[in-house]
């Protein structure tokens, strides 16, 4: 059989198929609601934020990708996320949006989600409880 004569599969992809089944509908509606959230559905993944993020290279997942996650509804993949934790809040991403989407803010809205249903990294509980003792 030669090269030619193989059957084609489906295509390669970079990266993973997003299942429709476990998107949650509301999370964009729950972070838009917030008093920084008004700006979201702006974005258009210019991917400026991503650009301006001085440890984007360390994440799998960039700011804009973060954002896009939202808007999708991927609830789930977002606050049980490292990038939400590991943000600088250096305000970078914010500042040269130029739909003026809240980015940090938004992360930190998402952080403070993933509080409140036990999604903190042991490393982030580990230091909460070193400093209040």
């Amino acid at each position: 059989m030669t090269e030619t004569d193989e059957k084609a599969g489906p295509p390669v992809t970079l990266v993973e198929p997003i299942d429709m089944s476990k998107l949650n509908r509301d999370f964009r509606r729950e972070i838009q609601s917030m008093p920084d959230g008004d700006e979201l559905s702006a974005c258009f993944a210019c991917s400026t934020c991503t650009a301006a993020c001085p440890i984007a290279n360390q994440w799998k997942y960039k700011p804009h990708q973060l954002i896009r996650m939202i808007l999708l509804g991927m609830r789930e993949e977002v606050l049980t996320s490292r990038e939400i934790w590991e943000c600088l809040t250096c305000f970078q991403c914010q500042e040269r949006c130029p739909q003026n989407v809240r980015v940090t803010d938004i992360l930190f809205d998402c952080k403070n989600l993933a509080a409140e249903e036990g999604h903190v990294p042991e490393n982030i509980l580990g230091l909460a409880k070193e400093l209040l003792e």
